[in-house]
């Protein structure tokens, strides 16, 4: 028996013509098993009820029975998924594969395409605290709907490489439960020019054919803005070794996170921590001499963040001492503050505007007759306005974030950044949400003129603090974050997944480097969203300005109270201005930012 592909389903074959020997409708016999595509905006969890017709079926990329369109620009990253759902039948040691057409030769370079199975978290409750229906990621009454996932959710995405290195891919799908492979496509920068470029996704089980789908890619013109969305993710370094065991885990989490555009800091309290970092600061870690391929080749380092968290405590005189030691460092690597492109500071407190640290710091820099410390900039997180604030850097949650506060505290010489998010004011960033809650906030970013968003931690495997639960499996448990104050959430700390964790050895994963999540990639495609909104304002300023607009809907202080956003069981609305923005810039190339010809080199696995 064969299978062939009809109305979106999979039905039995006759092998002497290949034609379908039950074709009476396109509504799909649940017995038998199917396949779809879909784009990189949902979770398909694996014992999820979506037969006969899945929700996804009709999405941006794919209609039943046709050919999968995607469109992209060098410089850009692509994610679909397929998926595949078993009918009475097991399925066994199923695969996927991405089969280049001709002229499309650049879709098999190592690193091109890169293949993983979503990995599914226990989810015993929704992330939530003292008040019912309200939780550290949204307000109450805004808890949004997680598509029927049930009681596990789809979120580290587990590298195929490392799967088949424990026997795990192919993969085995029990009857009536479904599977995803979940493909990244990445156009280089070089080697690829415009056109239309096929390939087709090859969907076997025990080696026997099940399915094939054409994929149509358009490549326009234009080279995508690298960091379009300028952005600060924390981590900290001891923990990811102290899980791993694994020193070299901590430049492939540097390598994946850049490779996903996205900025890191960690902490910095001395010389020997600039030493430590400084390749990933001036940009070796991210050369083919260090084994990287992906956007940002030989890109160093955006902001730096000195004491994050306030860690250098008071302004001793061996602190100050400390600090210009640490600045002259930089800036023999070439680093220095430059407002807006390079951002250099001193993190004095977290969270506690009642703190004297901030005054005094900006107080004993001020005095110092050292330059470059009378001229480094003071920052600290606070809900507080910024005029209100005593610092350079105000860090405020998305929550109490107003355009209008930013723009006068712009006027009088200080910078306002964000952090973290909770809705309706911005997407969340807890993982019992939407996916499009991490893609929207690049564009928030965007449509206010926001200059950085930060996120708290990514590395959050030990729930150390006050009201905490401890050292914690993250492939056991989506519950990552207590509090003192009843607060628990999901997902919350953790954007990366350990690749080894001798300690909890049933979630060995037995290799150095580290596991991207959903979210990250979500997060990856709302900055790429706003590479292509800067190059968009470079032809059409007006319309780019409202599409943005339209996309972004109400946010900030500008919010709906009580109101899901726009973007809540509405990801299409992406796609579609997406579309809008690609059409825009490939009709005025000649007023795009030229790129300099570029030696393609040779492609790694992210």
């Amino acid at each position: 028996m064969a299978f062939c592909f009809l109305c979106g389903a999979l039905v039995a074959c006759d092998r002497s013509d290949a034609r379908p020997a039950q074709a009476t409708s396109c509504s799909s016999d649940k017995s038998e098993p199917r396949v779809w595509v879909a784009d990189d905006m949902e979770r398909h969890a694996s014992t999820g009820q979506r037969f006969p017709r899945p929700p996804s079926l009709d999405n941006a990329v794919w209609k039943p029975g046709g050919t999968v369109r995607l469109f992209g620009l060098p410089g850009e990253t692509l994610g679909l998924q397929v998926v595949v759902r078993a009918g009475s039948a097991r399925l066994n040691s199923v695969t996927v594969d991405v089969d280049p057409g001709r002229g499309a030769r650049w879709l098999s370079d190592r690193g091109t395409v890169s293949r993983f199975v979503p990995f599914e978290l226990p989810l015993s409750r929704r992330s939530g605290g003292v008040t019912p229906g309200e939780s550290l990621g949204w307000e109450r009454g805004l808890e949004p709907p997680l598509d029927s996932l049930g009681k596990s959710l789809p979120e580290p995405l587990i590298p195929i490489e490392v799967l088949a290195n424990k026997g795990l891919y192919p993969i085995d799908i029990p009857s009536e439960q479904l599977r995803v492979v979940w493909i990244d496509l990445q156009i280089p920068t070089c080697g690829v020019t415009p056109g239309e470029y096929s390939a087709t996704l090859r969907v076997a089980s025990g080696g026997r054919q099940l399915d094939e789908i054409f994929v149509l890619l358009q490549v326009g013109s234009g080279v995508l803005p690298y960091r379009a969305s300028p952005t600060m993710l924390y981590f900290d370094p001891k923990e990811l070794i102290d899980r791993t065991g694994s020193p070299s885990s901590v430049a492939a989490y540097l390598q994946l996170v850049h490779r996903h555009q996205l900025s890191s800091i960690y902490p910095i309290v001395s010389v020997n921590d600039v030493d430590r970092f400084s390749q990933a600061l001036d940009g070796r870690l991210f050369t083919r001499a260090a084994e990287y391929g992906g956007p940002g080749e030989g890109v160093g380092a955006d902001v730096v963040a000195l004491g994050a968290y306030g860690s250098l405590g008071e302004p001793s005189p061996a602190h100050l001492a400390q600090l210009d030691a640490i600045l002259r460092r930089l800036e023999r690597l070439g680093i220095t503050d430059r407002p807006g492109r390079t951002d250099v500071f001193l993190y004095a407190v977290d969270e506690a505007c009642e703190s004297s640290l901030p005054r005094q710091w900006r107080l004993a820099l001020a005095q110092s007759a050292s330059p470059r410390l009378s001229s480094l900039r003071v920052a600290q997180s606070c809900d507080l306005p910024p005029q209100q604030q005593p610092v350079d850097l105000v860090l405020l949650p998305s929550s109490h974030y107003s355009p209008g506060d930013a723009d006068r505290a712009k006027a009088h010489a200080k910078h306002v950044w964000i952090y973290n998010g909770a809705l309706p004011y911005s997407g969340t960033f807890l993982s019992d949400a939407p996916l499009a809650s991490m893609r929207i906030n690049p564009w928030i970013q965007a449509r206010f003129g926001i200059e950085r968003w930060f996120y708290w931690e990514s590395t959050f495997y030990n729930d150390d603090n006050p009201g905490g639960h401890g050292p914690f499996d993250p492939f056991a448990t989506a519950e990552t974050f207590h509090n003192r104050a009843g607060d628990h959430a999901n997902g919350d700390g953790v954007l990366v997944y350990p690749g080894r964790q001798p300690g909890f050895a049933s979630n060995d994963w037995g290799f150095d480097g580290v596991i991207a999540s959903e979210r990250l990639k979500a997060w990856r495609r709302g900055i790429q969203d706003v590479g292509y909104v800067r190059l968009a304002a470079t032809v059409d300023p007006e319309r780019t300005s409202a599409i943005t607009a339209l996309v972004v809907g109400r946010a900030l202080d500008r919010a709906k109270a009580g109101a899901f956003p726009p973007f809540i069981g509405y990801p299409e609305r992406f796609e579609r201005a997406r579309r809008l923005l690609f059409d825009i810039i490939q009709s005025g190339t000649s007023r795009l930012p030229k790129e300099a010809p570029r030696e393609c080199a040779p492609r790694v696995d992210p």
